[in-house]
Order: structure tokens, then sequence, then C-alpha cells
């Protein structure tokens, strides 16, 4: 906060630096930018002040600074207000999954170096959308470190296709070490609660890119679904709930069903000596073309 002292009087007016007093739910209070003295007459000089407030609710203290003012010294200035807490939601649908704070949505404070990505925004509650991109649009602030656009939710990015049975890899950005929970809804039944659906939990990472890995079961059904990916330095958290810091990112994901598996039953027995090298089951990744002859005769 910026405040002007501004010098009416006939004579120069000479001040000090602010100090605090009476403080109520504030901590760290700081003169950034202390006031010029003496004010010349019609002069002004301007001081900035800093503060935290401690918990989400109301907040007050006093301003005082002396001065050589006869009839006005000090000067007080009252300061009050209502504090919240800056926190972090996710945007896919609600109430499928938990995004409000009325759901017990996942949410994350702000303030500190953790997040995923190169930054994280200010929510004032979930952004839920049909595309899980509400967070992605909605330009909130703080913002800590450097978005580009509105767009805050760009820590995660598959290097491999999303396939029924394969192996995906991705890329995990974060700017700081922390630990990666992570979610999909694999058979798309709005729930990330189903036995199989973590597919990390307290997952270390450090700062910078993470390369990762995870199996897709070969019961998950192909389509879009919902993702949902969690960095703090909190450990192991669920889907939900709080988290003291970090960042919360959802994302649409499209699950293709890949190649069917053939399973063969069969014994190969080597020709030259008769030794059998191996019995089936064997299972096979196959794919099928055909050719088709136009025959005129």
């Amino acid at each position: 906060l910026t405040y002007t002292v501004t010098n009416s009087g006939l004579a120069e007016l000479t001040i000090s630096a602010p100090t605090a007093s009476n403080l109520s739910n504030i901590s760290n209070f700081q003169v950034t930018t202390p006031p010029s003295s003496p004010i010349s007459v019609s002069g002004s000089t301007t001081f900035t002040i800093s503060f935290d407030v401690n918990a989400s609710g109301a907040f007050s203290f006093d301003i005082s600074i002396t001065n050589d003012d006869s009839d006005e010294n000090p000067y007080v200035i009252t300061i009050q207000g209502t504090g919240y807490e800056l926190l972090d939601y996710g945007d896919a649908p609600d109430p499928s999954y938990p995004i409000l704070l009325s759901n017990n949505g996942a949410r994350h404070t702000l303030g500190s170096s953790v997040y995923l990505g190169t930054c994280v925004d200010n929510d004032t509650d979930g952004q839920p959308s049909a595309t899980a991109t509400g967070d992605d649009t909605a330009a909130g602030t703080p913002v800590y470190g450097t978005c580009t656009g509105n767009d805050d939710e760009d820590g995660v990015s598959f290097t491999s296709a999303l396939e029924v049975g394969a192996t995906v890899s991705m890329d995990v950005a974060a700017s700081a070490p922390c630990f990666l929970s992570a979610w999909i809804d694999f058979d798309q039944n709005g729930s990330w609660a189903d036995a199989g659906e973590t597919i990390f939990s307290g997952q270390a990472l450090a700062a910078g890119v993470n390369s990762l890995s995870f199996p897709i079961p070969v019961t998950a059904t192909s389509g879009n679904t919902f993702a949902r990916f969690r960095c703090t330095t909190d450990g192991a958290v669920p889907f939900n709930g709080a988290a003291s810091d970090g960042e919360v990112e959802d994302y649409q994901v499209t699950i293709s069903s890949g190649l069917a598996p053939v399973v063969l039953f069969d014994t190969y027995t080597a020709p030259a000596n008769g030794t059998t090298l191996f019995t089936g089951p064997i299972q096979l990744a196959v794919s099928f073309s055909e050719d088709v002859k136009n025959d005129a005769s």
C-alpha cells in the first residue's frame, strides 16, 4: 500500500517513518519505502508499506507518523479489511469431480515457489468446465511465475499416445522439488476413487522437467475422460481437499482403443533336434489389411 503525505500548511513539515500498533490478524509489517522529510510548503512525499494477513477474516492495525505539526501529532491512519486465502483450484466438471470448495475440491495455498509448469494464479473458487479448461482461460490475481496469456495449466504433457493396455510416457514440469499425486478416470464414471485409477502417489519431482510413465489398464474405457495432477511438498495427497502449497491441474484426455491383442495357444518344436522351445499362450498385437482385386473375368 502506498500513501501520500501533503504539506498544506504555511511552514516546512518534518515527519518520521511510520510505525504500526494494535495489530489484529497481521504480521510482518514493513515500511518498504520510507517518506522523505522535511516536506516543503505545498510539497508532498509518499511511503509504502507491506504486511501479511495471518488468516482469512477481518484484520486491522494503526499507522502512526510523528511530526512537528503542533495540533496534529502524531498522524494516525487506521487500516482495516477482510483477508482471503490465496488458493489454486481445479477445473474438471463438477459435481462429477470435486472442484468447488462446497464439494471439498482440491485446493492449494499459494505464496510459495512451488507449482507445476511456469506459473500458477489465484482462484476465488473452483473453475469447473466441460473440457477442464476453466482455469486455463480465467485470469486470476496474483500470479506466481510467468504465465503465457491466462493459461496456468501447463505443467503436464504426454509424449506418447494414451491407448488401452499401453504404457504412456509423459513430462511433468515443476518449479521446485515437490511430490506428485495423479489420477485418471479410466472407466469414465465421474470419479477418481476407483481401484487402479491412481497413477502416481507421492512421486518425487525435481525442479525442471521430469520424464515419467504409467500403464493404462486393459479394462480402461476408450474415449474422453479426465485426469488430475497435484504437486505439493505435503507428500502424497488425495484427489480432494487442501494442500499447504503447490498446484492442482485438471485435463481432459482421450484414450484410444489401440490394437486388440490376439492370444495364440501353440507349441513350437525346433526341427533339428526335436527340442520344445516354448509352449503358448503367446500374446501378439496384430493389425490386419486386405488387398481387393477387381477380377473382370
